[in-house]
């Protein structure tokens, strides 16, 4: 009886992590994707997009099309598939069974495929204070023989119209920079504050150099004036007075 409550309380703990991964960060909201790819593809061939939320997604070209990501699935990419290669990927998508999708029997299929570039992350949140609700990939795709080469033409968020809204708009710019900006000059009054001993010490410390020995120390040959050399005579003659009072 122990051991089944504790692999129910540690499914529940699960399904528990599993949620919290997806719900949204604060300030934040959805944000849907979609993707066009304009090409002209020689007969038998399509063009898929792989690594979807539910392993890949067939594509028309020329085409606006709905798509769903997921960081664990990695980055998407565009692969070139065969015609009939690429009508197996629905049914494993899910079909009449949403849900149930096989990302193993998709993978198969896209790895017989020709990819057409690197690939790409996707995104699902966005700042809730942005007017965009939707970001769109734009792609060129052209086919020469076996090689296919894909090329980013626009990456574009919409608001709730289909209107552009301006990238700098919809996702504030962070200065990752700024760490490496000049450090701020010390305030006037902070300057003021140097006591006059501490002064006193840097300028002594500055008005005769030490001489560097060999070894790689610092020495202060006799007859240097000032500097070290004189504030550890004056110390040995004080402390020697010292001990004959005593």
């Amino acid at each position: 009886m122990r051991t089944s409550l504790t692999l129910v309380a540690l499914g529940l703990a699960l399904t528990a992590t599993a949620a919290h991964a997806d719900m949204l960060p604060d300030n934040h909201k959805g944000l849907r994707l979609s993707i066009q790819v304009d090409a002209e593809l020689p007969a038998g061939k399509t063009i898929v997009l792989a690594n979807t939320f539910r392993g890949a997604h067939v594509l028309e070209p020329g085409e606006v099309q709905a798509i769903d990501w997921h960081p664990s699935g990695g980055e998407m990419q565009l692969v070139l598939v065969d015609a009939d290669e690429a009508a197996k990927i629905e049914p494993l998508r899910g079909g009449a069974v949403p849900g149930r999708f096989d990302r193993d029997g998709i993978a198969e299929i896209v790895a017989k495929g020709t990819p057409c570039g690197e690939g790409f992350r996707g995104e699902r949140t966005i700042l809730d204070t942005s007017p965009a609700e939707e970001l769109r990939w734009i792609y060129r795709v052209t086919v020469s023989g076996d090689s296919c080469e894909a090329t980013q033409e626009r990456r574009v968020y919409l608001d709730a119209s289909g209107g552009e809204v301006d990238g700098d708009a919809a996702v504030p710019k962070i200065h990752r920079d700024a760490a490496l900006a000049d450090p701020p000059a010390p305030d006037a009054a902070e300057a003021e504050a140097e006591s006059p001993a501490e002064e006193a010490v840097a300028k002594a410390g500055m008005a005769t150099p030490a001489a560097k020995a060999g070894c790689g120390c610092v020495s202060d040959p006799a007859g240097a004036g000032g500097g070290g050399g004189s504030a550890l005579a004056a110390f040995v003659l004080v402390a020697g007075r010292r001990r004959r009072r005593a």
